[in-house]
């Protein structure tokens, strides 16, 4: 494809720089993870290049929400020494990426001078939307269990949430999907709740199910799972921060809930209502379309190229 990959320790980067540098026109940086271990030789070596930051999503944000959820003053204090690290790489760059309209506002906010632009997950429509609704059962969830919003999700859930969905249709079946679950996710199984743990292909577990739950407590971005939920025509039963910066409006592209009984109201409405269920499985595709397309993100990236 005419892409050269330049790879290895960060220390062989800096020699690289030196080197070829200068021939650059533009560096993209993705990550808080990686921008402190780059960011001072490209500044120093790349004068002649534009530098994007690729935020992924404001880390800052998403261990403060789980600082207040848990009530961890040690998360906290963590929280804002991102904040700190994740505002200064802004500042360092001539412009920022986020997934969001929601994360550009919060940096706008913060930072009023700073060129902040989205450039959001790319999803693409199946072509097979699976079976229909009244051969569809159970409820799946998928999400790598190295991040931690999903294990609290998943133990959120299955403690508090799935004994009343329970109440009324005591033969369903919870499916968790996701690489790495630690001991506290297996402990969750019962013969309500699988753990499927990494599978390669999950098309036949998305095309079979009857609706997708996210109900994630504290996180940042947009959620990749929601969306890939969507381009299979699956039903989405969410939290707010779960949809949140991804333009689904509660009862038109998904459901949405924040309480325990309200989610398990929802999951079990949406479970049993066929119009609402269709309603939302082509609704919420539509939106996939407008926001998350291939066509969107190239249209938006040139934008901010041409801007720069």
């Amino acid at each position: 494809m005419g892409i050269e990959v330049v790879y290895g320790e960060s220390s062989y980067f800096k020699d690289y720089s030196k080197k070829y540098g200068n021939a650059y026109d533009l560096v993209i940086i993705s990550r808080l993870s990686v921008v402190p271990s780059f960011i001072e030789n490209v500044n120093l070596f790349y004068s002649n290049a534009k530098i994007i930051y690729d935020t992924v999503d404001l880390s800052f944000s998403r261990v403060s929400m789980q600082a207040s959820i848990e009530k961890n003053e040690e998360l906290a204090l963590i929280a804002q020494q991102l904040k700190k690290i994740e505002l200064g790489s802004i500042q360092r760059t001539n412009a920022t990426l986020v997934v969001s309209s929601y994360e550009k506002k919060i940096l706008a906010s913060l930072l009023p001078n700073a060129k902040i632009e989205i450039v959001s997950n790319i999803h693409t429509i199946k072509n097979s939307s699976g079976l229909s609704f009244s051969k569809r059962k159970d409820l799946i969830f998928i999400g790598s269990f190295n991040h931690q919003p999903n294990v609290d999700a998943m133990i959120w859930f299955c403690n508090n949430i799935m004994p009343l969905i329970q109440k009324d249709m005591p033969d369903i079946k919870l499916k968790i999907i996701g690489s790495n679950p630690p001991k506290s996710i297996f402990a969750l199984k019962s013969p309500n709740i699988e753990v499927l743990g990494y599978v390669e292909d999950v098309s036949s577990l998305f095309t079979k199910a009857r609706i997708f739950i996210a109900p994630l407590r504290y996180g940042a971005g947009v959620k990749g799972k929601i969306g890939q939920a969507i381009e299979y025509g699956l039903p989405v039963v969410s939290t707010t921060l779960g949809v949140e910066g991804m333009h689904l409006k509660n009862n038109e592209h998904c459901l949405v809930a924040d309480s325990e009984s309200d989610f398990s109201k929802a999951t079990i409405r949406l479970y049993h209502d066929k119009v609402l269920w269709e309603k939302i499985s082509q609704n919420s595709q539509e939106i996939l379309v407008k926001y998350f397309s291939q066509e969107t993100a190239k249209k938006n990236l040139l934008n901010l190229l041409n801007s720069l």
